[in-house]
Order: structure tokens, then sequence, then C-alpha cells
């Protein structure tokens, strides 16, 4: 295969800057180097106007819930939210499997070459295994009864096993929604087999008032489900810092959404444990509870920022780009070269794919994105800003 030499205006380089009219050198999809292209001969090049930089990484998504686009209607609470899965999501394996085939290919369009995905079932095992996207496949454990942990540990290992695929975890849905003796079966697991951890994390109000007292619309979801609230015991603190000590610390782990969480938490968990990394859905975060996370608190405690899309349940589409666009018109200040280390180096870094993946270094294969419509000379993105896959593994 003949080499390809591209270039363009600026490239996110893995100094995590953009620098301009550089050259990528590539073969067989593979990096040979990149460089400032004076050797070059102008009829050999691949020019592009805007920014090329390695392909996406979407760090929290459910595929398996690709069939409730447009299902549910957006800003009416968290509550009403799980409330509209729950009685939706039961529907035939065929329309499923559409479902999902249509969302991996716009991740494909929209640049994303390795996805985090959280599957209850196994319905999307044998799907993912074709291998057009990079999955880590996170199996997703709720289990609120003590009585029942042993049975849901045993329901999760079944598909743990059966999906077979390396790149597989257990993990619980959030901190509320486990027992403590399932929790402690599933870290214990995670630990034995060194595995990453994606857990929900203060997704609402709610989720901290029922640790610190016990109270609240969480308390009345599950008494309304006949779950044995009344053994609860509430810690008088946030629910991060009620479970953390119970998360291995070895052991990479992705808090996803983070939007009630508070600078005293992230300060006491980045004590506690220092393979944190903080997905933020911002797209998700405004259809569910039209809230954002304080983006510029976890940037001065310099946490590591990952993006996701979270399910086309709770968003309108699998774009990280888009998600990437909502970040810059929210928190004006963040310059675009962090949005895209968040999009790309941070979320292979968490993935533990940064060898293959997530920046453009010499002997990689991250797949090259190209980000059009650009503000040249402030370096930022327009509103009609998208993105041009120029290279796919």
């Amino acid at each position: 295969m003949a080499t390809r030499n591209i270039t363009a205006d600026f490239v996110f380089t893995p100094e995590k800057k953009l620098i301009p009219s550089l050259v990528i050198r590539l073969e067989e999809h593979k990096i040979l180097e990149v460089t400032s292209g004076n050797d070059i001969h102008p009829d050999d090049l691949e020019l592009f106007q805007g920014i090329l930089c390695p392909g996406f990484i979407n760090c929290h998504t459910h595929l398996e819930l690709s069939h409730l686009r447009g299902k549910i209607p957006e800003k009416q609470g968290i509550d009403h939210f799980i409330d509209s899965v729950m009685m939706q999501r039961k529907t035939g394996g065929e329309t499923v499997l559409r479902a999902m085939e249509r969302a991996e290919n716009e991740m494909i369009v929209q640049g994303i070459v390795a996805v985090g995905d959280i599957s209850n079932s196994d319905v999307s095992f044998d799907f993912k295994k074709k291998n057009r996207i990079y999955y880590h496949t996170f199996i997703e454990l709720f289990g609120f009864d003590p009585a029942k942990a042993v049975l849901n540990f045993e329901r999760g290992i079944k598909l743990f096993n059966k999906c077979s695929a390396k790149n597989t975890s257990l993990t619980i849905h959030a901190p509320y929604s486990v027992s403590p003796e399932l929790l402690k079966m599933v870290t214990g697991h995670s630990k034995n087999h060194k595995t990453l951890l994606s857990i929900h994390n203060q997704e609402s109000r709610g989720e901290n008032k029922f640790f610190i007292s016990g109270e609240g619309p969480i308390k009345e979801r599950f008494e309304k489900w006949n779950l044995p609230v009344k053994n609860f015991e509430p810690t008088g603190k946030n629910s991060l810092p009620s479970i953390l000590e119970i998360i291995p610390h070895e052991n990479k782990t992705l808090l996803v959404h983070n939007t009630f969480t508070n600078e005293e938490d992230v300060d006491f968990a980045l004590s506690k444990n220092k393979n944190l990394f903080w997905c933020i859905c911002p797209r998700a975060n405004l259809f569910i509870e039209n809230q954002l996370p304080d983006v510029n608190m976890f940037r001065k405690k310099n946490a590591k920022i990952c993006i996701g899309t979270d399910s086309l349940a709770s968003n309108f589409s699998l774009s990280v780009m888009e998600e990437i666009k909502t970040l810059q018109h929210h928190f004006t200040g963040i310059p675009l070269e962090e949005l895209l280390t968040y999009a790309t180096i941070h979320g292979a870094e968490f993935l533990g794919i940064q060898n293959e993946k997530g920046n453009l270094e010499k002997g990689k294969k991250p797949g090259i994105n190209l980000i059009r419509n650009l503000e040249t000379e402030t370096c930022r993105l327009r509103e009609d800003s998208w993105v041009q896959v120029v290279d796919r593994p």
C-alpha cells in the first residue's frame, strides 16, 4: 500500500498541542512519522482544512439501549428516566440488533474508534465481536437487596464468562443501586482479575441525599419497588466518599456523569485513589437533569476527564464531536487542545489502549479525524463544525 502524507491547518500532537501544518506519514494505517514535511513534494501531500486529531474515544455508552432513541422525553429528571427505561427496554431481539447496528454505524461516521459499553444482558455480545470498533464491555450489576447479593453476583459471573473477551469487566451500576455485600463481591472480582471499573456517580441530588439521610426520591422509588429500604444505613456523607474505601485503588475506575459531585468529594477521592478517571456526558446530563457538572472545578483539581455520549435513550446522537461542542459552548474558557485531550488521550489511557490509539505517535494505528469548519484564527469550534474520518484502521 502506498504511503500517505496527510497535512492540515493544525495537527493535535501527543504533547496536547495544536501545531500548524505538520505532516502525518501513514502506511497501512500505521503512523510512520509526524514531520515538518519540508522534504515532501507538494504534489505528494493530501492537504485538508481544519484540525487532524486521533480517532475519538467514547468512554461511556449503552449500545443495547439504542432502540430507545426518541422514546423518552427530555428534562424530566433521573427518576422519570429510569422508570421509562425499565418500562420500555424489553423488546424484540431483531429490533434491538437493528438499532445497535445503526448506532455503531453512526459512531464510525463520527470518528469514534473505541467505546466503553455498558451491558446488562448478552444481547450485544456477538454483535461487538465483529470488531468494527474496539469495545470494552462493562457487565453492569444492580441489586439493592442484600439477601439477593449472591444470586445477582452469580448472574454477573455467567455473563462475564459468556462474553469471554479479555476486554470485559464486572461493575456496579451506581453506589445507591447495590447492597454493600454485592459491592464487595464485584470490587473483589475486579481486584482479583485486574479489570477496569465504570460506575455511574452522583447523577442526581437525590443520590447524595439518600446516603446522607436515607430520605428522598431514591427511598421513595425503592419503596415503590418493594425493596428493603428500611435496612439501609445512611452514612451521613455524600455517595462517593461513602463507597470509595471499598473500590480497589490499584484498578482504574471511571466515574460517570458526576453532575452533583462537589469539590470536597473530589478532594477526598483524589486523596484516596490515584487511578480515577471522570467521564463527562454533557448532552445526556442536559437531557436528563438539565444540569452540567462543574467541569472547571474538575480542571482546577487536575482530574483526568474523559468524554462519553451515554445512550440513545438519553441523547440525540452518539457523537463525541457534539459533546465537545457542548462543553465549549457552556465552558468557554476551556482550550480546544484540552477538550481534544479528554476525547482522545485520556479515554485511551483509561481503556488501556494508549499503545495503539488515542494519539498520533509513530507506530500507532489510532485512526485520524479531521475537524472541519473551524474558526482558524482562534482555534475554536463553530456551531456547524463537524468531523470527517480521514483514516480508519
